[in-house]
């Protein structure tokens, strides 16, 4: 149970940290100096924190699943 909990808060962690990052990539964003758009920030920092989430968090609910199955527990 214990690891389960702790990956679910490093995957919130993550997402907090993709929404700070993203926060101040759109205070410094400049769409006259740059020459890409916006979205761009987005994609990169959801493939920087928000796809490793998501595993953290797949991975913490198959763990938490079969901790339930070894105690004979049915989720």
């Amino acid at each position: 149970m214990k690891v389960s909990k702790y990956l679910n808060i490093l995957a919130t962690i993550l997402v907090i940290i993709f929404l700070g990052m993203l926060a101040v990539d759109y205070f410094r964003y400049d769409s006259y100096s740059t020459s890409f758009p916006f979205y761009t920030y987005i994609i990169l920092r959801g493939i920087e924190f928000l796809i490793p989430s998501i595993i953290l968090f797949i991975i913490s609910n198959i763990i938490k699943r079969k901790k339930g199955d070894k105690d004979g527990r049915i989720n």
